[in-house]
C-alpha cells in the first residue's frame, strides 16, 4: 500500500441476527446466512475471532451450511468483510462485548473420549449431568500462521460446536481459555495423514499438512450429524467388542478361521444356521482349509414328537356306556348333563348322538344337556336358564350369584376370590340382550356361604321369585408348573357326567381335550425341557447362557369352542386360553427354574411359538419340535476327534481405549489400545486383521494388543434402504400395518422436508431393522444438530409397538406423521415443538405375529408380546451392551433427541383374557389382572417426586381426559368397558383391579422410586432434569383390525396430539444472556428445562 493510501474504513459490525435465517419460519434460525469475507491473510488472534464468532453463530441456530468465509463476498449471503487487526471488533461481538473474568485453575479437564467426538464425553460437555451439551470441552489452539483454507475448515468445526450446544462458553480459541477445556492444538506438519491424538493431560493434538488438515476437520464438522447420522469411532468398537464376543458373522468367521489354521483338520462342519457365516466361511478359506460342510439335517433338533390323544368325545361316550347307565333305571326320570370341551356344532352332535343312544336303551323321561366344559356356569346360564328364562311372561330382574373364592383356605392358591364368577362372563349381558332386559337388572354378587357354585333367582315385576335354580360344575385343583408345588396351584373345570335319578346323583369325571393337551405339557414335555437346559448347562443355567435353545415350536389341532358372543370384541374359546397358556406357562416354568438352581432369573429361554388351529370333530394332535441353539460356530473333525469351535465369550470384553484417529483421503482410522487384553483377545484381532482386510473398507481399526499390532477393516453398515415404490396415502384404519408395510410409508414420508427417516436405528435380534422417524420443522442446512433443535422447542418421543401384539400403536404413529406432513396448517404444529418416533420397536415380535394371526386373526397372541428369544427386552434399557438391539434402541434415540416426554403407546387384550391352567386370570407373572378390558384408553403415570414432574403429570392427566371426552365415540366405549371392569373386578378385588377416573377416562397413577424396576427404566427418574415424564397409554388393540383398530389408533393419536398441544403451548422461551465466567462469557440460549407444565404458563 502506497504512503498515499488510505486504509478501507471499517464499518461498523452488524447484529448478529442479520447473519441469521430462519428458513422454516419456526421463529427459530435455522442457516447462518452470513458469510464472512476475508480478503487478505490474519494472523492468528484474528483467526481466533473469527472462530468464537462462528462459534457464537453456530450457537444461535441449529444447522449451517459451509463455508462460513470466503476471500470475496457472495451473492445471496450477507457478507461481512473482515480484515487484519478486527479480532478486538469480532470478540466484542461473540461475546456481547463483555470481558471474561480471570482464569481459575481450581477445575482440572476431563480426558477426551476420541470414540465418539460429536457426544457429551468428546468435544462436547455436560456439566450439570442432564445428558443436554451446556457447553465445549474443547478449546482451539491454532498454529502462528493459519493459511486460509485451514482457517475455513476451522470455521465449519467452531460452527458445528456451536449447533451442538445449548450455551457455550467463549473464547473458544485463542489465549484465554476456562480452566476445565481440554486444549486442541492445531499444528502444520509435513504427514500427508492428518493425526488426531492425545498430547498429555487436558491436551490432544491434530496435526498434518494443510490439505490434510483442512480434509479432516471438515469431515470432523460434518461427522454424526443430524438425527442419528453416523458414528464411526461408537460402531467400529462396537463392532469389535461384539466380535470379538463371537456375536457378530466376522467374529465367528475368524474364530473358525484361527481354529482351521491351529488345528489343520479334515473336516469342517458349519454349525452355525446362517446362510452369511457358511459362505463367508467357504470364502475366507477357500485356499487354506477343507471345504465347509453344513450340519446333518436335524443335528440341532433335540426332539420332534408327533403327538396324539384319543378323542374325548369317544371318551366320554365310553364313560357313559361303562360307568353311568349300568347304574340307573330306565324306567325312572333321568337328568343327565354332559360336559365336553368342544364347539357348539359338536355338542350339538353329541347331544343328538346321546339322545339316540338313551332311547334305544329305554330312558324316555327326563332332561338331556350337553354344556362347555370350558366356562361351564356360563353355558348353563346361555343354555339351560336361557330356555327357563324366555318361558316367563312377567320377567322383571335376574339375579345371579357366584360362590366367593377363598385362596386363603388352600395353600398357595393362584385363584382369586372371584374364581367362579369369572367363568360367568359376559352371562349378564348374554340375558341382557336376549330377554330383552335393561342391563341394570341382570345383577352378578359374590356369596360366601352359597352351598352349589351358581345361583340364579328370577323376580317379577312385584318382586317376586318366579324361578330359583342352582349349578356345580365339576373341578379340580392341579400344580401351575409341573413339579413345582411352591409355584402354586390352580382350580380348572373339568368335563365329565352328571347323572341324576330318584334324588341320587352320579358324577363322572372325563378330562377335556385341553386337559390331556395340559398332562403331556406338565407330564413330559416341561419335564423334557428342564433335563435339555440343564444338560447343556451342566446344571447351572444362568442369564449369560439364554437363549438356550433356538426355537421351540408347538403344532396343535384340537376340537374346542372359538366363537364370538357378537358382544365388543368378546370371545368364547378354550383354544385361545390353551395357546395363552402354552405360552406363558412354559416361560415361567424356565423362569422358576432358575430361581431353584442357580437363583438368576431366566427371561430369555429362546423363541416359543405355540400355533393352535381348531379343527372341529378330531382327536387332538400336535408336533412339539425343540431345535438347539447351536452352541458352537464349527465342528472341527480330525482323526477321528472332534473339536466344537464356540463364541469366545457369554458377554462382551470391556471397551478398549481410542488413543488417536488419522485421516486420510480415502478412510478413518481409530488407534485403538487393546494392550490389556488377553492372550485368547490378542489372537482373536490378529485372525480377525486376515478376515477383515483393512483395504476392504474406509473405516480402519489399528488396534494394539499384547501380540502386537494390525490393522482391521470395518465392515460397512448395511444399506437397508427403503423400498422404491412408496406406500399410498391415506394410512390405512383399519387394517394391521407390519414390517413391509412399516417400510413402504417410511419410504412415502421420507420425501417430506419434515421427516427425516433412519430405516435402521438398530438390528433386532433376528437381523431386522428397527427404524426411527424424526418429524421437525423443515431442516434445510448441510449441517444440523436434532439435540440443538430439542434444546429450542419441546420435543416429544412416541414409543410404538414395544409388545408386537399391540397393533393400534403403529397405525397411530404414521396417522400422526401424515397429519404433520398434509399441509401446511398441519405443519403448525410443528412450529412449536419436535416429534421422535419408534414406529415398530419389536419387528420379530410382528414377523411372528403375522404368521399367528394368518390362522387366528382375532386371538390375543401373546407370544409376539415379547422379542424373538421370549425376553421383556426393556429390561435392557440403560446397558448399551445389550445383546438385542431391540433393547439398545430406545436409549440411542433418546440420547439423540433429549424428549421432555416419553410415552410408549401401549395395548392390552381387546377381550377376556382367559386363561383355564393359570387361575383362570391373566399369567401370575402380573401383579394386576387383565382378565378385564379395563378401558377402551388407558393412562398409566408414574411421576417422580419433582414440581415439574408433577405439575407434568397433572396436564398430561387432565389434558388428554378432556380430548377423550370431547369425543363422543371414545367416552361412550370407556363408559361402556370402565362399566364392565367396575361390575366384573373392581368392586370384588379392587387391588387386582384398580382405578382412578379423571373426567371419565381411567387412569393408574403413583410416585415412582428411583431404585424400582419401574424407576430404572424411566428417563424421567434417570434424567429429571431432561425428561419431565416417563408415562404409558394403554388401548384395547390386542391383534384388533376393522372399526376395533380404527377407534384405538384414534384414541392413541388423539392422545399423543392433546401432549403435543400441551406441549406446544406452555414451553419458555428464555431470552439470549451473556455472563462473564473465569477464563471466558458464557452465552445462555434456549429455553426452561425441566420443562413446567403449570397452569400459569
Amino acid at each position: 500500500m502506497g504512503s498515499d493510501q488510505q486504509p478501507p474504513a471499517r464499518g461498523p459490525l452488524p447484529d448478529l441476527s442479520s447473519l441469521l435465517i430462519d428458513r422454516n419460519e419456526d421463529g427459530f434460525p435455522d442457516d447462518i446466512v452470513g458469510i464472512l469475507a476475508i480478503p487478505e491473510d490474519l494472523d492468528t488472534a484474528d483467526w481466533a475471532a473469527v472462530l468464537n464468532l462462528c462459534a457464537r453463530l453456530g450457537l444461535s441456530t441449529s444447522g449451517f451450511t459451509p463455508p462460513l468465509v470466503s476471500r470475496e463476498p457472495e451473492i445471496g449471503r450477507v457478507s461481512v468483510t473482515l480484515r487484519p487487526g478486527d479480532a478486538a471488533r469480532i470478540n466484542g461481538l461473540a461475546l456481547d462485548g463483555k470481558d471474561p473474568e480471570p482464569v481459575a485453575n481450581s477445575v482440572q479437564p476431563v480426558p477426551i473420549d476420541l470414540t465418539d467426538l460429536w457426544s457429551i464425553s468428546g468435544f462436547l460437555t455436560d456439566r450439570d449431568d442432564d445428558q443436554a451439551t451446556d457447553d465445549s470441552a474443547i478449546h482451539l489452539i491454532l498454529p502462528d500462521h493459519v493459511p486460509f483454507e485451514l482457517g475455513s475448515a476451522l470455521a465449519n468445526l467452531a460452527a458445528r460446536i456451536g449447533i451442538e450446544c445449548g450455551a457455550l462458553t467463549l473464547p473458544i480459541a485463542g489465549d484465554t481459555m476456562p480452566a476445565w477445556r481440554n486444549r486442541l492444538e492445531i499444528s502444520l506438519n509435513n504427514d500427508e495423514t492428518a493425526r488426531l491424538s492425545r498430547a498429555g493431560s487436558g491436551s490432544l493434538a491434530l496435526t498434518g499438512t494443510v490439505d490434510a488438515l483442512t480434509a479432516a476437520i471438515n469431515h470432523i464438522a460434518r461427522l454424526s450429524s443430524g438425527f442419528l447420522g453416523d458414528r464411526p469411532g461408537v460402531r467400529a468398537i462396537d463392532w469389535l467388542r461384539r466380535s470379538a464376543a463371537g456375536w457378530t458373522a466376522d467374529g465367528q468367521v475368524t474364530q473358525v478361521q484361527a481354529a482351521v489354521a491351529d488345528n489343520r483338520p479334515d473336516r469342517l462342519i458349519v454349525l452355525d444356521q446362517s446362510t452369511d457365516v457358511h459362505q463367508r466361511i467357504a470364502q475366507i478359506l477357500a485356499e487354506s482349509g477343507p471345504e465347509p460342510e453344513p450340519a446333518a439335517p436335524g443335528e440341532h433338533v433335540v426332539f420332534d414328537h408327533q403327538w396324539t390323544a384319543e378323542w374325548e368325545v369317544q371318551r366320554a361316550i365310553r364313560t357313559l356306556e361303562n360307568d353311568i347307565l349300568p347304574s340307573l333305571d330306565p324306567s325312572s326320570p333321568l337328568d343327565l348333563l354332559v360336559m365336553i370341551s368342544e364347539p357348539p356344532q359338536i355338542r350339538r352332535r353329541v347331544r343328538g348322538l346321546i339322545s339316540r343312544m338313551m332311547v334305544d336303551r329305554g330312558f324316555n323321561d327326563g332332561s338331556l344337556h350337553v354344556l362347555d366344559a370350558f366356562k361351564p356356569g356360563l353355558d348353563w346360564l346361555r343354555i339351560i336358564m336361557l330356555a327357563k328364562l324366555r318361558e316367563i311372561s312377567d320377567l322383571a330382574k335376574i339375579e345371579i350369584t357366584a360362590r366367593t373364592w377363598d385362596p386363603e383356605k388352600h395353600d398357595g392358591q393362584l385363584d382369586m376370590p372371584i374364581r367362579w364368577l369369572q367363568e360367568l362372563f359376559p352371562g349378564d349381558e348374554i340375558l341382557a340382550r336376549e330377554l330383552g332386559l335393561p342391563l341394570d337388572q341382570v345383577r352378578i354378587q359374590l356369596d360366601d356361604s352359597l352351598e352349589p357354585i351358581y345361583r340364579v333367582e328370577a323376580f317379577d315385576s312385584a318382586g317376586h321369585v318366579v324361578l330359583e335354580s342352582s349349578f356345580s360344575p365339576l373341578w379340580r385343583r392341579i400344580d401351575y408348573l409341573s413339579g413345582i408345588h411352591d409355584a402354586g396351584n390352580v382350580t380348572v373345570t373339568t368335563g365329565g357326567i352328571v347323572a341324576r335319578q330318584n334324588d341320587e346323583t352320579f358324577r363322572a369325571r372325563v378330562l377335556t381335550d385341553p386337559e390331556i393337551v395340559w398332562r403331556y405339557v406338565q407330564g413330559e414335555l416341561l419335564p423334557n425341557l428342564r433335563r435339555f437346559i440343564l444338560t447343556e448347562t451342566e446344571n447351572e443355567p444362568r442369564q449369560g447362557d439364554q437363549p438356550f435353545f433356538e426355537d421351540l415350536l408347538i403344532d396343535l389341532r384340537i376340537s374346542a369352542s372359538d366363537e364370538p358372543y357378537g358382544i365388543r370384541e368378546e370371545r368364547h374359546s378354550a383354544a385361545e386360553a390353551l395357546h395363552e397358556d402354552l405360552y406363558f406357562n412354559i416361560l415361567d416354568f424356565v423362569e422358576e427354574l432358575g430361581k431353584q438352581t442357580t437363583g438368576e432369573k431366566l427371561g430369555a429361554p429362546g423363541s416359543v411359538r405355540p400355533f393352535v388351529e381348531v379343527v372341529p370333530g378330531r382327536q387332538p394332535e400336535a408336533r412339539i419340535r425343540l431345535t438347539r441353539r447351536p452352541r458352537g460356530i464349527a465342528r472341527l473333525m480330525s482323526g477321528g476327534q472332534s473339536r466344537i469351535i464356540a463364541p469366545a465369550t457369554r458377554s462382551l470384553p470391556a471397551a478398549p481405549a481410542v488413543r488417536g484417529v488419522r485421516f486420510s483421503v480415502d478412510n478413518i482410522t481409530f488407534d485403538v489400545d487393546w494392550t490389556e487384553s488377553t492372550e485368547d483377545i490378542a489372537r482373536f484381532v490378529t485372525a480377525l486383521s486376515v478376515v477383515c482386510q483393512p483395504e476392504q473398507s474406509s473405516l480402519q481399526l489399528d488396534v494394539s494388543t499384547p501380540a502386537g499390532s494390525v490393522l482391521i477393516g470395518v465392515p460397512a453398515p448395511v444399506d437397508v434402504g427403503l423400498p422404491d415404490e412408496p406406500a399410498a396415502l391415506p394410512v390405512s384404519a383399519d387394517t394391521i400395518i407390519s414390517n413391509p408395510e412399516v417400510s413402504s410409508l417410511l419410504s412415502r414420508f421420507a420425501r417430506h422436508p419434515a421427516v427425516t427417516v433412519v430405516p435402521a436405528a438398530e438390528t433386532s435380534w433376528q437381523g431386522r431393522a428397527i427404524p426411527a422417524v424424526a418429524v421437525t420443522s423443515p431442516q434445510s442446512a448441510e449441517i444440523w444438530s436434532m439435540r440443538k433443535l430439542s434444546h429450542l422447542k419441546p420435543t416429544k418421543l412416541i414409543v410404538a409397538r414395544h409388545h408386537a401384539n399391540e397393533v393400534a400403536s403403529t397405525t397411530s404413529a404414521f396417522q400422526l406423521i401424515e397429519a404433520l406432513t398434509r399441509d401446511d396448517s398441519a405443519q403448525a404444529m410443528l412450529r412449536g415443538l419436535n416429534l421422535v418416533l419408534l414406529p415398530l420397536e419389536n419387528p420379530d415380535g410382528a414377523a411372528l405375529h403375522d404368521e399367528l394371526r394368518a390362522t387366528n386373526p382375532t386371538w390375543k397372541h401373546h407370544p409376539a408380546r415379547y422379542n424373538a428369544t421370549g425376553y421383556e427386552f426393556g429390561e435392557d434399557q440403560g446397558n448399551p451392551d445389550s445383546q438385542y438391539g431391540e433393547g439398545r434402541v430406545r436409549d440411542l434415540v433418546w440420547s439423540a433427541c433429549l424428549p421432555d416426554i416419553v410415552v410408549d403407546n401401549h395395548g392390552v387384550p381387546s377381550h377376556e383374557w382367559a386363561q383355564l391352567f393359570a387361575g383362570f386370570g391373566s399369567p401370575p407373572r402380573f401383579g394386576v389382572s387383565y382378565w378385564q378390558v379395563q378401558a377402551l384408553l388407558y393412562g398409566i403415570l408414574p411421576w417422580f417426586d419433582q414440581p415439574a414432574h408433577r405439575e407434568a403429570m397433572t396436564a398430561v392427566r387432565d389434558s388428554v381426559a378432556a380430548r377423550i371426552a370431547a369425543d363422543d365415540d371414545l367416552l361412550q366405549w370407556n363408559r361402556v368397558y370402565t362399566e364392565r371392569y367396575r361390575t366384573w373386578g373392581h368392586q370384588w378385588v379392587p387391588e387386582r383391579f384398580p382405578m382412578e377416573l379423571v373426567q371419565e377416562m381411567l387412569f393408574h397413577i403413583s410416585q415412582v422410586e428411583p431404585d424400582s424396576v419401574r424407576g430404572r427404566r424411566s428417563y424421567a427418574v434417570r434424567y429429571p432434569n431432561t425428561t419431565v415424564l416417563n408415562w404409558i397409554t394403554e388401548v384395547a388393540d390386542e391383534t384388533v383390525s376393522g372399526d376395533a383398530l380404527e377407534r384405538t389408533a384414534r384414541a392413541h393419536l388423539l392422545t399423543n396430539i392433546a401432549v403435543m398441544e400441551l406441549l406446544r403451548d406452555h414451553h419458555q422461551r428464555h431470552p439470549v444472556h451473556a455472563d462473564p465466567v473465569a477464563g471466558g462469557v458464557k452465552i445462555q440460549t434456549g429455553r426452561e428445562r425441566p420443562l413446567r407444565l403449570n397452569a400459569s404458563n
